[in-house]
């Protein structure tokens, strides 16, 4: 369990990067702070510890699609105009 954490403690780091990203900005909102939150993580146990792990997946699945609606969206501007 504790290679878990230190998983998903990596991973919310990885995510919390993405903040800055010149490419697509990840907005963090204060309820998603909370499953970033190091201190949060190192205090969950069993089925809360996946629960978080399932919301930072969730989080990695939404980033991908806006990524790849945002770049449909921009091919389909250039083949309009």
């Amino acid at each position: 369990m504790t290679e878990r954490r230190a998983r998903q403690i990596k991973l919310a780091a990885l995510l919390g990067n993405l903040k800055a990203s010149r490419i697509l900005k990840l907005e963090i909102k204060e309820l998603t702070r909370q499953i970033m939150n190091d201190s949060h993580t190192e205090s969950l146990q069993e089925q809360a510890l996946k629960s978080n792990e399932d919301a930072l997946d969730s989080i990695i699945c939404l980033y991908t699609s806006r990524g790849y609606i945002c770049d449909t969206a921009s091919r389909i501007n250039i083949w309009l105009t």
